[in-house]
């Protein structure tokens, strides 16, 4: 009798060991808005739980053929708390030593068995193992031949992250190169970069970019700037005592062009095209993509056929749509940044906001400035530095 209650009492471990320990994490709703995978082993379906910020029961169906999860919630949630079991096995995994319709062999008897294969160790393991990480893109590979001229390579490469990598902590990655030597065209309000590359970590208090950024300060009235670079910008959100909330931000960055900020003379009833030129009178400017401001008699213009003009970045020309009437006394300005040929210039900044919603208090630091000792189109001697 005692050695029969010890084998229940073993069984029991076993079972509780085999069911493993309960798992609960917060997971945004729109994962599980459609079927989604919950996890690699098969959950036990009587021990999933499904909450919602008030603690209240979400009502979800769960599939063990394809251990997929899907919530059915009454309101609109931004996140729910799933919690669960799940079995030691996989049970829609077949599990097998051999199968006789495959692998059955009439000749077996006649070959020698005794030495075997080793198993494959090889295997691949993902950077980020995670289940709430979205991946998509192409990489192509072309090649290009003509009568009239060379055999050439082409490539792009379009990828596109999205996700949790941990506890609290979001990726979202953007790296595009189409490996052309021209920039896109300006006639839609939303444009797409043949080159870019952005990287961004970011969880409830902190986010990280890294890459090709956007430095844009209009929270307060004085030291506003728009500038397309490439860097690195950190950004952090946090409460202070009483009812005080903050957010400070600082970045370094190389800019990928200088502003400039130019009165354009038009001709009455001429639509354009009009040349923009630098600020020192400087001719075949390459104007940097999205980085252009036009205002109209003080009013902004929209970018698009549809709206007010449409810009070639790589002629530095301005064509206005019919949309908008220029007369003798229109008055044209446009802020702009173009392509610097002579100097790389850095970028240092930093600033600070603090509110307690009726109380604003901003404080900007900017600094932009040319390496003189870095030219780009030749190079200085120790004497020439000193």
């Amino acid at each position: 009798m005692r050695r029969f209650l010890g084998l229940v009492f073993l069984l029991m471990i076993q079972v509780n060991f085999a069911w493993g320990q309960e798992k609960c994490r917060w997971i945004d709703a729109k994962v599980f808005a459609r079927a989604a995978e919950l996890d690699s082993l098969t959950a036990i379906p009587e021990s999933i739980r499904v909450l919602d910020r008030q603690n209240q029961p979400v009502r979800f169906q769960y599939l063990t053929q394809d251990r997929t999860l899907q919530i059915f919630p009454e309101t609109e949630l931004d996140s729910v708390q799933v919690c669960y079991r799940t079995l030691a096995v996989r049970l829609d995994q077949a599990i097998l030593r051999r199968t006789l319709a495959e692998n059955y062999d009439s000749t077996a008897i006649f070959k020698d068995n005794r030495v075997s294969n080793l198993p494959q160790f090889d295997f691949r393991e993902e950077l980020f193992p995670s289940t709430n990480l979205y991946k998509t893109g192409s990489l192509t590979r072309g090649i290009s031949f003509g009568n009239t001229q060379n055999v050439f390579v082409n490539s792009a490469l379009n990828l596109q992250l999205e996700g949790d990598i941990g506890d609290n902590l979001r990726i979202r990655a953007s790296i595009t190169d189409q490996n052309v030597p021209f920039q896109p065209e300006g006639n839609t309000q939303q444009i797409q970069d043949f080159d870019n590359v952005l990287i961004e970590l970011s969880n409830d208090n902190f986010t990280l970019a890294a890459g090709d950024v956007v430095l844009q300060q209009r929270q307060s009235e004085f030291l506003r700037y728009y500038k397309n670079v490439q860097g690195l910008q950190f950004t952090s959100r946090y409460k202070l005592k009483g009812n005080w909330e903050a957010s400070s931000q600082a970045f370094a960055s190389v800019a990928k062009g200088k502003f400039a900020s130019i009165q354009v003379p038009v001709i009455e009833g001429v639509m354009g095209p009009y040349r923009l030129n630098g600020p020192n009178g400087e001719r075949f400017i390459v104007v940097m993509a999205n980085s252009e401001r036009i205002f109209l008699d003080g009013r902004q213009l929209q970018r698009g056929f549809n709206a007010d003009y449409v810009i070639d970045y790589n002629q530095a020309e301005i064509t206005f749509t019919p949309r908008v009437l220029i007369t003798q006394y229109s008055r044209i300005r446009v802020d702009f940044e173009f392509a610097e040929r002579n100097y790389s210039r850095s970028i240092l900044g930093a600033n600070h906001l603090q509110t307690n919603g009726k109380v604003d208090f901003y404080l900007n630091f900017y600094r932009e400035k040319d390496n003189r000792n870095r030219p780009l189109l030749t190079e200085y001697s120790t004497a020439e530095q000193a």
